[in-house]
């Protein structure tokens, strides 16, 4: 990468195998992939249209911010072998998010 752009990825392109219906949209998801930002779902999917987590969304908003780092404190509800534990609490941290009055974040919820 460079400094205009860190998440230059040198190689190939990432494909999914379940992107039919959603073509507008292919080449966006394969680039944010290819960028480390998003995974997919396992076995070559990406589940185009399946919903998206509290947790996972700050999950990929951390990651296109290139923020990363260990979370020393986090929500009630988080659980630490979580594997968005980190960046949820980063993203409290720096108050990119606030959860609940009751110092949850409800992270599976859509």
């Amino acid at each position: 990468g460079t400094a205009a752009d860190p998440y230059v990825v040198a190689g190939g392109k990432t494909t999914f195998n379940d992107l039919a219906g959603v073509e507008w949209a292919a080449e966006a998801i394969n680039m944010l992939a290819d960028k480390g930002i998003v995974n997919g779902t396992g076995d070559g999917n990406f589940s185009p249209l399946a919903s998206v987590s509290r947790a996972d969304f700050v999950l990929m908003m951390m990651r296109s911010l290139g923020i990363t780092g260990e979370a020393t404190k986090n929500f009630t509800d988080v659980p630490e072998d979580a594997y968005y534990y980190d960046a949820v609490g980063q993203a409290k941290l720096r108050q990119y998010v606030t959860g609940y009055e009751d110092g949850s974040f409800h992270p599976t919820a859509e």
